[in-house]
């Protein structure tokens, strides 16, 4: 007869039954299944969050990812690298600031003093630029002054847009426009 028969198990269920009671057994029950859970699910949710938080630490230094690191991360890891890289640095304001009069001057807009302000991004690795334009036009030049503005600063947004007309016969309107430029942080 060996240590595991089948009646020698049974013989072993029932005499810790009856000698720990079915509350015995219950909380003897729940202390494996509590070392169980800890030892597949918790200590391994630890060890991840302790690597998320470096690779996070890591990421909002703003420091450029050596390219043997790069490979080495995740797919999500180099598609959030990549899409930082999309925005352009502080340095290059003034070069959107051109392309967006020059798209007014080239669609017969004529762009009023406007308000310009520096503020703090979404996250830490991006400024926006908040760009305020009164703008005086025709309807449809207007439009298309927003579209190749939109299209030549692939992260400018277009946040609000109003229109006024003094008169209901005036070809010409007035346009409040609320932009934002994305800039990523140096």
């Amino acid at each position: 007869m060996t240590i595991f028969s089948r009646a020698h198990l049974i013989w072993a269920i029932r005499h810790h039954v009856h000698q720990w009671g079915w509350k015995g057994i219950g909380a003897s029950f729940l202390i494996v299944a509590t070392v169980i859970s800890l030892v597949a699910v918790v200590i391994p949710a630890q060890r991840e969050l302790l690597t998320m938080k470096a690779d996070a630490k890591f990421l909002a230094s703003g420091r450029a990812i050596p390219a043997p690191v790069l490979r080495a991360m995740g797919p999500d890891t180099r598609q959030l690298s990549s899409f930082y890289a999309v925005f352009p640095t502080a340095d290059r304001t003034t070069a959107a600031m051109e392309a967006m009069y020059a798209a007014a001057a080239f669609n017969h807009v004529e762009l009023e003093r406007g308000e310009y302000r520096l503020l703090p991004g979404p996250t830490d690795r991006l400024t926006r630029y908040e760009i305020i334009l009164p703008a005086k036009g025709a309807y449809l030049p207007i439009r298309k002054f927003i579209a190749q503005s939109l299209k030549e600063n692939p992260t400018l947004t277009l946040d609000s847009i109003s229109f006024r007309r003094s008169a209901i016969n005036e070809v010409l309107i007035d346009a409040d426009l609320r932009f934002t430029l994305y800039m990523g942080k140096e």
